[in-house]
């Protein structure tokens, strides 16, 4: 109920600017309808509540995206990111998908069509059938990784947690599902979309109740492993975030090509390009959420060009509640980069340029 209250005060700040008691309400009722989400997800878990819980977490997702809050006391500064809402509850969502997802089976839940799409690959087999350029965007924005210009961070970051428990566990059942049911190759991936329904269904029960029922909660002493095991893992983790956003770049560039089929194109895709921006926060869990928290400049880059796609990619006017965000964020990542002199990285601003 809390996060249904939030979301109403959120929009009627946006239809009431001129009142501040909407903002003031929304931005009381951010942070507890978070704590209230968490609190949940440490409760029994039963088939009663387990769709109370998914639409909680799917609410606590898109108020994160409304929500700027975090920004007030340091709106000019890239350490803000550090309370950013929409990554700091991604492990949160990611843990709510999990332990939901066998029961909602069960009962036939509305929520399995959105739980169980992966639009990632709808865009990419879109992509592969008008040209050959698959994967366009993959190695360049890997090349930031190893550019040892970018290879730099906040000095800020004697608080920062690192290496959560929860967000690297979250992170950990997401790659074990993603290695069985996500197939890396898109062609693979349309025989997947193309199976029984019944048995894709019967598949995602089975390997997330594998996978969680052989997953631990992760020991701190994680957190002082080897730094070549941090290292690989930061690597990977990049890797993994830059697989969802290249295919977001790709739109990007072929929207500003003058060709008169590529908006017909594009626009088929539109649905799936936009459920692909909007859930590709709460893939960022684990170790990308370190990269971010400590304002590394190769997060602050990936971030950049994701702000910038969904800038271009999303229609201000159906997507009204995330383009204050959007904008926000394009800005402050911007001026940032620009300061540690990194424009080489920064690229076209209508174009999506790479390095």
């Amino acid at each position: 109920m809390t996060s249904i209250l939030c979301t109403s005060a959120m929009h009627l700040s946006t239809l009431r600017p001129q009142s501040t008691k909407y903002s003031d309400l929304a931005s009381w009722l951010m942070p507890r309808s978070i704590s209230l989400f968490r609190q949940s997800l440490s409760k029994a878990l039963t088939k009663d509540n387990a769709e109370a819980i998914v639409g909680a977490a799917l609410l606590i997702n898109y108020i994160s995206w409304f929500d700027l809050s975090f920004l007030q006391d340091d709106a000019s500064t890239v350490d803000a990111l550090v309370q950013d809402p929409l990554l700091l509850a991604s492990s949160g969502i990611t843990h709510a998908w999990f332990q939901t997802i066998p029961s909602l089976i069960e009962g036939g839940s509305a929520f399995l069509k959105v739980m169980t799409y992966h639009p990632r690959l709808t865009i990419e087999n879109a992509l592969a059938q008008q040209s050959d350029s698959k994967g366009l965007f993959l190695q360049p924005l890997m090349d930031i990784w190893d550019d040892p210009r970018c290879q730099t961070s906040s000095s800020l970051t004697a608080n920062t947690t690192v290496h959560e428990p929860a967000s690297n566990r979250a992170w950990h059942l997401l790659q074990g599902l993603e290695s069985k049911l996500v197939p890396a190759d898109p062609r693979q991936g349309q025989k997947l979309v193309q199976c029984d329904e019944s048995e894709k269904l019967r598949q995602y029960k089975e390997e997330v109740t594998r996978i969680t029922s052989n997953s631990t909660p992760l020991d701190n002493s994680l957190a002082i492993s080897a730094q070549s095991t941090r290292s690989s893992e930061a690597r990977s983790s990049f890797a993994y975030v830059v697989r969802r956003i290249s295919p977001l770049i790709h739109c990007q560039t072929l929207s500003s090509i003058s060709n008169p089929r590529m908006p017909a194109e594009l626009a088929a895709i539109h649905n799936d390009i936009e459920q692909l921006i909007y859930g590709f926060p709460i893939l960022c869990c684990g170790p990308f959420t370190d990269l971010v928290q400590r304002r590394d400049t190769r997060a602050l880059v990936l971030l950049l060009h994701f702000y910038r796609a969904a800038r271009v990619l999303l229609d201000p006017g159906r997507c009204w509640w995330a383009g204050a965000r959007i904008g926000a964020m394009e800005d402050l990542i911007l001026n940032e980069l620009e300061l540690r002199g990194l424009s080489m990285y920064l690229g076209n601003s209508s174009h999506g340029d790479i390095g």
